[in-house]
Formats: structure tokens, C-alpha cells, sequence
């Protein structure tokens, strides 16, 4: 028998997780999400303290408010938005709220995945400012 997307026990569909497999499947998929979950919670939990500490000095000091700094705030800030993302999700998978249609699965990642992005093309600027601030004096 064939399986199509949106079927049970497909796995050519990322938002499609398994459960009408065999138990045995199920519960080693069930473990390794819980698993995954308490790995990334204290790393999620880091970093949302680290930026948020990030976007406060750069908001709070004034020497930090130019190009560079701003750079570094912009990145700190989307990157704060997917943790934000990635903590809810990590939660959602301790729950055991892992299954959803395709379409809420797309928004609920969608957002992170353009800050994510984002946060990329800032640290592109980043790195083009640093170049031409070391490369104009040596000229």
C-alpha cells in the first residue's frame, strides 16, 4: 500500500510525524522529541538571557548606539524572536502537542525562519562593516 502526504507513517512530510506506526517506532520517536526538547530548553533559556541583555545595553548606553552597535542589537533581536519560537515549540514537544496540520505547522515556524534569515543578512552588514572599517585605513 502506498502512503501519500498527509498520511500516517509518511515521513516525506516534515509536519507529518508518525503516529499510527508500530508502538515500538512511536515510543522511540516519542522519547527522542522529549529528549531533544530538555537539550534545547537550557540553551533556548541562555540565549533569550543573553540577547535580551544584548538589546537592553545597546537601547540603555549611548555608546553603543552606532552602526556597529545597532548591527549587533538588530542581530540580538531576531535572534530573540526565534528563540521565543524555538522555546514554544520546545515546550509544545514536552507537552506532547506535536502533531498539527500542515498549514499550522508552516505558521508556526514561518516567523522563525524569516528572522532567522534576517538575523543572516544583518550579520552579512556586520561583516562588510568590519571589512571596510579595517581595509580604508591600510589604503
Amino acid at each position: 500500500m502506498e502512503n501519500h502526504i498527509g498520511e500516517p507513517g509518511n515521513f516525506d512530510d516534515p509536519c507529518n510525524f508518525p503516529h499510527k506506526t508500530r508502538d515500538y517506532e512511536d515510543i522511540t520517536f516519542r522519547k527522542m522529541v522529549k529528549l531533544t526538547g530538555f537539550v534545547t530548553l537550557p540553551v533556548t533559556i541562555f540565549g533569550l538571557f543573553g540577547n535580551s541583555q544584548l538589546l537592553y545595553t545597546t537601547w540603555k548606553f549611548k555608546q553603543l548606539q552606532h552602526r556597529n552597535g545597532i548591527l549587533v542589537g538588530l542581530i540580538a533581536l531576531f535572534d530573540l524572536i526565534c528563540e521565543l519560537i524555538v522555546l514554544k515549540i520546545t515546550i509544545e514537544a514536552l507537552i506532547g502537542i506535536t502533531l498539527m496540520p500542515r498549514n499550522t505547522c508552516f505558521n508556526s515556524i514561518f516567523l522563525c525562519s524569516f528572522s532567522f534569515n534576517m538575523a543572516c543578512i544583518v550579520i552579512l552588514f556586520l561583516a562588510i562593516d568590519r571589512l571596510i572599517a579595517i581595509w580604508l585605513p591600510m589604503r
